[in-house]
């Protein structure tokens, strides 16, 4: 005797157990939420799917503007895997709600962020004493990246959101703590320390400028740069005040120095020495 399948049974998923509706034999469906299809359909339970192929074409088109899966999944709220499968042809339909999210999608999600955060954190755990490996053990940034990132001859300008996100994770109040006294090297850079930072990813915080503008004595910085120039002369025109003004205030310690002076020298120490950027 021949066997005729219900052929809405035969869209069901094998395996899955009974309708759950009273008296009724299909199997349940997997999208019905224990429900055979009909069933599921006519209780307003089923997730409901959608055709990929116009889901697809809107994010291929993203991604030829710029966009990534990873940046487009980060961005719309949608697992990578759900982009992925969508995009490698292995779903044909995808469930409503993941479409509307997918859908979402612009050229812009790169899933790259600016670097200044990460920059910062990282050369205030290097001016916080942390070499380049104790770096790499706490973010997993190679210690030659890290290397890279602190550098002022570093062109990148945005980095992975991932890894932007897993630096911010690490720069906790256990490891913004001063380890050792940093490389000569680092310490002339002026970069701020992690306690100093209120929000790295601010670009209108610098820190750095703060500290040497409000310092109770801006004469060691002021004396570096008149150093570093040669003469107090050439000091004094690069930073923009007068050289009677330098050798008043290096030679008067009781002198008090005006603000608008403080923060010539500040900037200028800042341009000299490294920025908090």
């Amino acid at each position: 005797m021949t066997t005729t399948l219900d052929p809405l049974t035969a869209l069901q998923q094998p395996g899955e157990g009974q309708c759950a509706r009273k008296g009724c034999t299909r199997r349940a469906w997997r999208w019905g939420k224990s429900y055979c299809q009909p069933h599921a359909r006519a209780l307003g339970v089923a997730h409901h799917r959608v055709d990929a192929a116009p889901i697809r074409a809107h994010v291929q088109a993203c991604i030829d503007g710029g966009a990534n899966m990873q940046g487009i999944a980060d961005d719309t709220g949608a697992s990578y895997t759900s982009v992925y499968k969508l995009m490698t042809g292995t779903s044909t339909t995808l469930r409503r709600a993941t479409a509307d999210k997918i859908m979402r999608a612009t050229p812009e999600m790169t899933g790259l962020v600016p670097i200044l955060g990460t920059r910062r954190r990282l050369r205030a755990w290097r001016a916080a004493g942390w070499t380049t490996h104790e770096i790499q053990a706490v973010t997993g940034i190679p210690a030659w990246t890290v290397q890279e990132i602190v550098s002022d001859q570093c062109r990148m300008s945005t980095i992975s959101r991932a890894r932007h996100q897993t630096v911010a994770a690490a720069f906790t109040a256990e490891t913004m703590q001063i380890r050792r006294a940093p490389d000569p090297r680092i310490a002339r850079r002026g970069w701020p320390l992690p306690a100093e930072w209120e929000d790295p990813d601010d670009p209108a915080e610098d820190p750095a400028i703060e500290r040497v503008a409000y310092a109770r004595d801006p004469r060691p910085a002021l004396d570096q740069m008149v150093s570093h120039y040669g003469d107090r002369a050439a000091a004094g025109r690069r930073i923009g005040i007068h050289q009677d003004t330098i050798l008043a205030i290096l030679g008067d310690t009781g002198r008090e120095v005006r603000p608008e002076v403080r923060q010539k020298i500040a900037r200028h120490y800042i341009e000299l020495y490294g920025a908090a950027s």
